[in-house]
């Protein structure tokens, strides 16, 4: 924001937080009030030495191993950047779809649009889906869908979420017996 639109180093981070909660991501708002691009806008952001932040994660990808469907990332970020994310954790292998910002028309969570796309791009009924998701925000549409819906962390589980766990390595004891 401060070096390609011109934000004030003192007043970026505040105008970030009210873009992001008013337009549901940053990208939206840039886009819509400063012409940002698309492209040039993740290839930016996502600019970043992923090693310096993640570590391959074992206990991750051994409990997606155990899950027993079809995973399919579904983000507000471009493809690139979430294989990127995926490899650097070791597991890459486990997702047979990425479903990212420009498969969905530039349309984002939680826009009921976003997920009626997502559905139809991997010919799935709400029902047949477990949406995973760190933000409350983004489980309410998926719920009103019909699908099943697990928050991660948080610390009250908000009306409408049908499961809470505190970290994703937990999603499998609510699917294995």
């Amino acid at each position: 924001m401060i070096e390609r639109v011109g934000f004030h180093p003192d007043l970026a981070s505040d105008k970030r937080e009210h873009y992001y909660r008013s337009h549901g991501t940053t990208f939206n708002a840039l886009r819509k009030y400063h012409g940002v691009d698309a492209r040039d806008f993740f290839s930016f952001v996502h600019d970043i030495p992923l090693e310096r932040h993640l570590a391959p994660e074992p206990e991750l990808d051994g409990m997606l191993e155990r899950l027993p469907f079809e995973k399919v990332v579904f983000t507000n970020s471009d493809g690139a950047h979430v294989e990127r994310v995926l490899n650097r954790l070791g597991i890459c292998r486990h997702f047979s779809r990425i479903i990212d910002i420009f498969a969905l028309d530039l349309v984002n969570k939680p826009d009921l649009r976003a997920y009626t796309r997502a559905l139809c791009l991997i010919s799935a009924r709400p029902q047949e889906c477990v949406f995973v998701e760190d933000s409350p925000a983004n489980l309410l549409p998926a719920r009103e869908l019909g699908m099943t819906t697990v928050l991660v962390g948080g610390d009250i589980k908000p009306a409408g979420v049908d499961f809470q766990i505190p970290r994703i390595t937990l999603l499998e004891k609510l699917f294995t017996k």
